[in-house]
């Protein structure tokens, strides 16, 4: 009775230790999953901070351009619009605006010449000043 007694024991306790195996390997299995998935989670977050600092980088050395380009070429172009004696007339109003790389010239002029005088007054300054920039007339004629 004493051997049957011990070998139940045994086995019970055999079961017990089994159960607990699994118990340990699956939880085992579990921390590697959330493993995984921490490292999985901190390589792209990891990614967006990177996408994001250079994203801010880029605006940050566009900011001087766009501040050069309002502070320094406009009133360039302007200044060389209004040196000019054809184009300094009271019945012309030629407007200077920036965007995107691009000086618009806009309002009217009193003769047609007069257009192209200040697209090539323009490009003139731009080109002293800001070579990849692009001049657009946008000017209209009216005496």
């Amino acid at each position: 009775m004493k051997k049957l007694a011990l070998i139940c024991t045994i086995l019970i306790s055999a079961a017990a230790l089994s159960g607990c195996t699994n118990a340990l390997n699956g939880a085992k299995q579990d921390a590697d999953k959330n493993t995984q998935a921490v490292k999985d989670t901190a390589h792209q977050t990891g990614q967006v901070v990177k996408d994001t600092a250079q994203q801010t980088g880029e605006a940050i050395k566009a900011v001087p351009t766009a501040i050069d380009a309002n502070t320094v070429l406009r009133p360039a172009v302007k200044t060389a619009i209004i040196r000019d004696p054809v184009l300094n007339n009271p019945g012309n109003l030629i407007d200077v605006n920036i965007k995107d790389k691009t000086v618009i010239l806009s309002g009217h002029v009193i003769e047609a010449g007069m257009k192209s005088r200040a697209v090539e007054d323009a490009q003139l300054a731009v080109k002293n000043n800001h070579v990849d920039y692009t001049v657009v007339d946008d000017l209209k004629v009216q005496p």
